[in-house]
């Protein structure tokens, strides 16, 4: 209950400092400005309750220290889990796509490389289906969805 009568008592003093500075703007040009930085400003303080529900802690804390994982990984198992996983998550993005135009989806084969210089590369991306009425609107709607075009063999 004092959070709410904090957030009342900004609100109001918000307002207030609002219409006192909005007596003193000068005209012209420069008078839109200020109403568009008072008028944030007061925004800001009516949804400053809000801010709590989506908060970002950038602390050292969440940050994945590798050292701490070299201990069970090397590097080499880092690259296949990553490959292993960015191949996963495109076949099921693909697989979603073919569903939702009702196309069965077929095998589709995937194949990422991270090389020495940790660029990740895909370097394939087929897709084997039957019955696919216009395969280019479909290529194009992969490539939009998931990044990657694909080749599509019939």
């Amino acid at each position: 209950m004092e959070e709410i009568k904090t957030w009342a008592f900004s609100v109001c003093v918000a307002s207030i400092c609002g219409a006192i500075f909005n007596m003193l703007m000068p005209e012209g040009n420069l008078q839109k400005t200020l109403k568009c930085v008072i008028s944030i400003f007061f925004l800001s303080v009516v949804i400053s309750p809000f801010s709590g529900i989506v908060s970002f802690d950038f602390s050292k804390e969440n940050i994945i220290d590798i050292d701490k994982y070299s201990e069970y990984y090397d590097e080499n198992e880092f690259d296949d889990i990553t490959e292993a996983s960015l191949e996963e998550k495109i076949t099921e993005e693909t697989k979603k796509i073919l569903l939702e135009k009702e196309i069965d989806p077929g095998d589709i084969f995937i194949k990422v490389n991270i090389s020495d210089e940790n660029s990740i590369d895909i370097t394939k991306f087929t897709v084997i289906l039957s019955g696919c009425e216009n395969p280019d609107a479909l290529k194009d709607e992969m490539k939009h969805r998931i990044g990657i075009e694909p080749e599509i063999i019939l």
